[in-house]
């Protein structure tokens, strides 16, 4: 098992985040039939070569103490003014205010809008408080929360009750389907 800039191809350093990429006999050689992505997934080479092909996993950690520590998913970092970021760690901050429906109750995820990435989110806010609170003070409240835990601004949010953030039958937000409801939030009239 190696990390792995995943741009570069190199290796990271100690301590250091990148893609973990694993190598040896029990990794397939590729897919049935699909020689083209098998390349890709299961034909990465270090930079400089040692040799040996690896499996891209598309997951990214780091090793600490001759310790795997996983940290999230390629696909699903967030890049927003040249720094990354995951979703779950500002998930986690929306769903540590007390008026947010549960552990599971906010879906983070990047929108396009003027050429640049915007950070967005879907939170579901508790039925009495969704029913009780001004909601521009929820937002408010949210929005201080995710700058204060992680410098960056939330600019678009989205209070829904709770169940209303699009997921998988196994509980997985499916950002693609958020990014669908931010989209049409914007669309209806004011």
């Amino acid at each position: 098992m190696s990390i792995v800039a995943p741009e570069s191809g190199r290796l990271t350093g100690a301590d250091r985040i990148g893609e973990i990429w694993i190598s040896g006999a029990s990794v397939a050689r590729g897919y049935l039939n699909n020689p083209r992505i098998s390349a890709q997934q299961f034909g990465a080479r270090l930079s400089p070569c040692d040799g040996r092909r690896y499996l891209r996993t598309g997951d990214m950690g780091f090793v600490r103490d001759g310790m795997l520590f996983v940290t999230g998913r390629i696909k699903e970092m967030l890049i927003l003014r040249g720094r990354n970021l995951y979703p779950y760690d500002i998930e986690r901050t929306c769903s540590g205010h007390p008026d947010v429906a549960g552990n599971n109750g906010a879906s983070v995820f990047t929108v396009e809008s003027g050429g640049e990435n915007r950070l967005a989110a879907i939170v579901e806010i508790r039925r009495n408080a969704f029913l009780n609170r001004d909601h521009a003070e929820l937002r408010q409240e949210l929005r201080e929360a995710v700058m204060s835990a992680h410098d960056v601004a939330l600019d678009r949010l989205l209070l829904v009750k709770p169940g209303d953030i699009p997921k998988t039958t196994s509980g997985k937000v499916r950002r693609t389907a958020c990014r669908a409801l931010i989209a049409a939030e914007e669309t209806q009239p004011a």
